[in-house]
């Protein structure tokens, strides 16, 4: 190793291995139908069985956006989460950045092999050594940094975090094809959502299924969500709808069993559409989804387990 890099032990984890299977548990399988054959990882590998999210969005990001980054880093530092990112600059930077500043533990995720990233080494030196930043690649150790390894690096952050949270996108490029992936494959993505008088395409990500978030990350109402809150008969007598009853109706269902959308709206005999239905449905943490189409909704026995990979049969 070359002397301009700090001598840090760089452990190799093949797929075959025990370790292996322990330390990447937290890829979901919702994202990948394979893992990485090998992981090259330097600093505290405790951090890949911890709690993680991922904030992902355009390097040429607004300061809404990089204000909306460092509100998620905080959360994540105040519910002891990992924050996994992919250093390219913009929401990735503000991510690491934010993390570092607010003592959140990092993952960092390169597009390129991990022995020539030597001025990160260098520059987070101190938290590797602590232990509050992990380095992870799944590249040939002296790849230099490509565009193509950047592209591949993408579903390798979206995997190894439980919560996606998008602070920009555009309408093309890595935030967005990666964040339309998730979708497919029924990943629950929170996308911030935007300013009436904004040229990004967050807005469309949510018209496509993901979950709108405010500034701090909590969900907000959809349109037919907030529709419902107040209705009108034809003597315009404003008529309040019970939404927490609502919730909990639904919730109480789930606990006895797999449910799909359509049946959970007509056992109910519920006012909301589907769509607002599917939406609390995604949006509720203690809710697990079935592997198998048609989706069925039920209540998870222990929301803190996310499943993996290594959890169902490869393709």
């Amino acid at each position: 190793m070359s002397d301009t890099i700090p001598r840090l032990l760089i452990l190799l984890l093949p797929d075959c291995c025990p370790e292996y299977l322990s330390y990447s548990y937290l890829f979901i399988f919702q994202f990948f139908s394979y893992s990485p054959p090998l992981l090259y990882i330097k600093g505290n590998s405790q951090l890949l069985q911890e709690k993680s999210l991922a904030i992902v969005g355009s390097r040429n990001a607004t300061e809404t956006s990089l204000f909306f980054t460092d509100q998620i880093a905080m959360k994540a530092a105040l519910e002891n989460t990992v924050v996994v990112s992919g250093f390219a600059k913009g929401v990735d930077k503000q991510a690491l950045d934010s993390s570092i500043k607010y003592n959140a533990n990092s993952i960092i995720v390169l597009p390129q092999g991990i022995m020539t990233f030597i001025s990160g080494y260098k520059t987070y030196y101190k938290q590797i050594v602590e232990g509050s930043v992990l380095l992870l690649s799944s590249f040939f150790p002296k790849a230099p940094w490509k565009v193509e390894l950047a592209m591949a690096r993408n579903p390798i952050i979206y995997g190894l975090a439980k919560d996606i949270y998008v602070a920009e996108s555009s309408d093309k490029g890595g935030t967005w094809s990666g964040v339309i992936d998730g979708l497919r494959k029924n990943r629950t993505i929170y996308v911030r959502k935007p300013a009436d008088d904004e040229t990004n395409a967050n807005e469309l990500l949510i018209q496509k299924g993901a979950i709108p978030v405010n500034s701090e990350g909590i969900p907000v109402l959809s349109k037919s969500l907030s529709a419902d809150y107040e209705s009108k008969d034809n003597t315009s007598e404003t008529i309040k709808i019970d939404i927490p009853s609502i919730q909990n109706g639904i919730i109480d269902l789930l606990k006895t069993g797999e449910f799909t959308v359509v049946q959970i709206k007509n056992i109910l005999d519920l006012s909301w559409d589907e769509e607002t239905i599917s939406q609390f449905l995604k949006t509720y943490r203690g809710v697990s989804i079935t592997n198998k189409r048609p989706l069925k909704f039920t209540i998870s026995n222990n929301t803190n387990y996310q499943t993996t990979i290594f959890d169902i049969e490869q393709e």
